[in-house]
């Protein structure tokens, strides 16, 4: 009945919605199905200790229904299209395979070993039947321990040659011991740090921040916020609204200061040149990197940044998504980027056919019949962090380089794969200077891509930073769900905090509660009036009482049905 009831939950969506503690996931459905492999162990275990009672017709039926599941959970358009030479056709097969081999093995051991046959009656003949039957029991034991040890070393060998081949324990993470040492110097500076975030530049996996044990940005999470990841994407992260994930990439700095990051980590040794980081520690292929322009977990703003609408999700500008959160934040006209278009770009293709290509706008439709690269030229003719907001129109993997002016040859910066709009600085240009960027295109593409180039203009990034770090949240108390701190503002304005809110998250001024301003419809906010205050967030799950009732029920009642099964009118007779 439990496998009953998981199958319906994989089936019908409102169960499917209960067993998510009535919240849908991002992307990835069923999250809970693990819990079906353990009803199936159970039940295997609890065959195993009955299997003295087991008759032939048992094991034909058991493997019939076994075989009957494998046949109908094959994916037979992949065999046919295989053995049409379309597909590979070990790829294909070895599953199915795989399990009618193991069945076929597990069946002949117990049917060899474990079926009784009906007892003599002569009383020499049954001794003799016990001792051999006693015998072949205990070999088939081994037999069947051996069979199971071969499928679960054939499992992992088949998981990391098919599934996720290269994945080993040694490449998890990356530079482990770099790391840990970077990382432990970031930690003794920040020792008295309430709270700050820390990124890699570029990462290894979605969730490379518990992995690697710091407070970061990127995450992969089936339950991740759709408010959080919309305004993520708007900022330039890699991030989709019916996806489970938002990573980060070597943002702009404009980003990194509504992000509340203090540091990156680079583990590539690859160099990165910009006024708005300064290396702390390098450490074998690590470097550590302090982010200057860094404002805390909150800091006043203007009340006009509660306003800003995010952009749809058929627009890619993040750059001037930027641009208008810092101009709302800080009251300020700003002429935030600088662009490096038309005359400064120019657009070329290795084995790929352009329809259309756009040096004005960065715009470019091609076709690809047998892959190859489009290819990204700009000219720096002013001095500034580059920036690229990117959108490609199918996954690519994106080569960047520099060649500075004078140099002879170019220099490598990253290798990075691709799929979402994303929007990552590069390096520190001088007019003169060349970046290009070398975009692999898969065989039979056909597609467009949108590459927009821009410099920063960091003297006026620089106003925009000093205006907006005059008043900022100093933190004196912290924890998961509670943050308290102080903050003074000269005239009313709105508390901005990198805190997203999932409907839980409650403000309390001076000891009041207080209406929650969102900002970017993610980010927890609260409007301010002139003085000093002590402002507290407190985390207030409405589904945790509810939980606590249930949880206590079930405890009840678990207790009750022990004690019932103790009583002594149970025992004996009825005790089995």
């Amino acid at each position: 009945f439990l496998l009953v009831f998981f199958n319906l939950s994989f089936v019908l969506p409102q169960l499917d919605y209960l067993m998510h503690g009535m919240h849908f996931p991002n992307s990835i459905p069923h999250r809970y199905s693990f819990l079906y492999s353990f009803v199936v162990l159970i039940m295997a275990y609890r065959a195993w200790q009955h299997r003295k009672s087991f008759r032939a017709l048992h094991y034909v039926g058991a493997t019939a229904i076994a075989l009957i599941y494998v046949v109908i959970s094959g994916k037979y358009t992949a065999f046919c299209n295989a053995l049409l030479g379309q597909g590979n056709l070990v790829e294909t097969i070895v599953f199915p395979a795989f399990n009618f081999l193991l069945i076929a093995g597990y069946v002949l051991v117990l049917a060899l070993t474990h079926v009784t046959h009906h007892r003599p009656y002569t009383r020499l003949q049954r001794k003799a039947h016990f001792q051999n039957l006693r015998m072949r029991r205990a070999m088939g034991s081994w037999l069947f321990l051996g069979v199971m040890g071969a499928e679960l070393i054939l499992n992992l060998i088949n998981f990391n040659s098919y599934l996720y081949p290269g994945v080993s324990v040694s490449s998890y993470p990356k530079e482990a011991y770099s790391t840990s040492q970077v990382l432990q110097i970031m930690k003794e500076d920040e020792k008295d740090s309430d709270f700050y975030r820390t990124e890699m530049t570029h990462v290894q996996i979605l969730n490379d921040s518990p992995l690697n044990g710091y407070s970061g940005i990127s995450a992969f999470t089936s339950s991740a916020n759709v408010a959080t990841t919309n305004y993520l994407r708007c900022l330039g992260l890699s991030a989709r609204d019916y996806w489970n994930q938002y990573t980060y990439r070597y943002a702009t700095p404009v980003a990194n200061l509504f992000l509340n990051l203090k540091y990156l980590i680079e583990r590539n040794n690859i160099p990165v040149e910009t006024p708005a980081l300064t290396l702390i520690h390098k450490e074998g292929n690590v470097t550590l990197l302090k982010n200057d322009y860094y404002l805390p977990l909150g800091f006043m703003a203007d009340p006009a940044l509660s306003q800003v609408a995010l952009i749809p999700h058929t627009e890619t500008d993040h750059l001037a998504y930027q641009e208008q959160l810092l101009e709302a934040a800080t009251g300020m006209q700003l002429d935030l980027w600088h662009k490096v278009y038309g005359n400064n770009l120019t657009i070329t293709s290795d084995d790929v056919t352009f329809t259309k290509a756009y040096p004005e706008t960065g715009f470019c439709d091609y076709a690809a019949p047998n892959g190859g690269y489009v290819n990204y030229c700009y000219t720096a003719d002013k001095t500034g962090l580059f920036c690229l907001n990117m959108h490609l129109g199918k996954r690519a993997t994106v080569h960047v380089y520099v060649l500075k002016k004078g140099d002879p040859d170019w220099t490598f910066l990253y290798t990075e794969e691709y799929k979402l709009p994303q929007t990552m600085s590069c390096y520190y240009v001088e007019p003169g200077d060349k970046i290009f960027v070398k975009i692999s295109t898969a065989k039979g593409d056909d597609s467009t891509m949108l590459l927009r180039g821009a410099i920063l203009n960091q003297s006026e990034f620089d106003k925009a930073y000093e205006k907006l770090s005059a008043h900022t949240l100093d933190i004196t108390g912290f924890s998961n769900t509670r943050v308290t701190g102080t903050v003074s503002c000269e005239k009313p304005g709105l508390l901005y905090t990198s805190i997203p809110q999932d409907g839980n998250w409650n403000v309390y001024v001076d000891g009041q509660k207080a209406d929650v301003s969102l900002i970017g419809e993610g980010m927890v906010g609260v409007l301010l009036p002139t003085g000093s205050h002590e402002v507290e967030f407190r985390y207030e799950n409405k589904a945790f009482t509810w939980g606590l009732i249930i949880s206590i029920v079930s405890a009840c009642a678990l207790s009750g049905l022990y004690i019932l099964s103790r009583k002594p009118r149970f025992k004996g007779k009825y005790e089995k």
